[in-house]
């Protein structure tokens, strides 16, 4: 009798259907990608334009940022060096782990190539922090900035500062 009892209340109570949380992947997958979709559509229209004959074309906008975009990076670029202010202690970049080099006032530390000039490339405060200096070197071509950057880190061991002889690394 007590197990009847007890089978009756089994049956009697009654259980939350569990949720599936499959159904809510899917459910919040739509979701997801609907936006994605209507997102992109938006976008698509900010940058082409249906002209007279249906076809798509690039906006106008967008034609003039590309180009200038692109004249900018091609033409506008800069090389330069980074030389120590003070004679210090400075992190060897090509050294590996946390090597230091000494160098003295006016010893090159780096050389490299940007097409966004001096302020946006390094801070100031972060020059001076470091007790470097930038000074550009050339200006021209991306192309030939790149060049000119790659022809002075090819050269760079000839640098008296670099030359076995002076070189302290810690």
């Amino acid at each position: 009798m007590v197990e009847e009892l007890q089978i009756i209340k089994k049956e009697q109570i009654k259980t939350k259907p569990t949720p599936n949380p499959l159904k809510w992947y899917i459910f919040t997958f739509i979701l997801l990608l609907l936006t994605y979709v209507i997102y992109d559509i938006l976008r698509y229209d900010d940058v082409v334009k249906i002209d007279d004959k249906g076809q798509p074309q690039i906006t106008d906008d967008r034609k003039r940022k590309l180009g200038e975009d692109t004249l900018r990076f091609y033409n506008s670029a800069e090389q330069y060096a980074l030389v120590a202010t003070r004679n210090d202690w400075y992190e060897c970049l090509s050294c590996g782990d946390s090597a230091r080099i000494f160098l003295h006032i006016g010893e090159v530390w780096k050389y490299g190539v940007t097409i966004n000039g001096e302020q946006v490339r390094y801070s100031k405060n972060e020059l001076i922090e470091k007790g470097l200096l930038y000074l550009p070197q050339l200006q021209g071509s991306l192309q030939r900035c790149l060049s000119e950057e790659r022809k002075k880190i090819i050269e760079y061991p000839l640098l008296p500062e670099i030359s076995r002889e002076n070189q302290s690394i810690v």
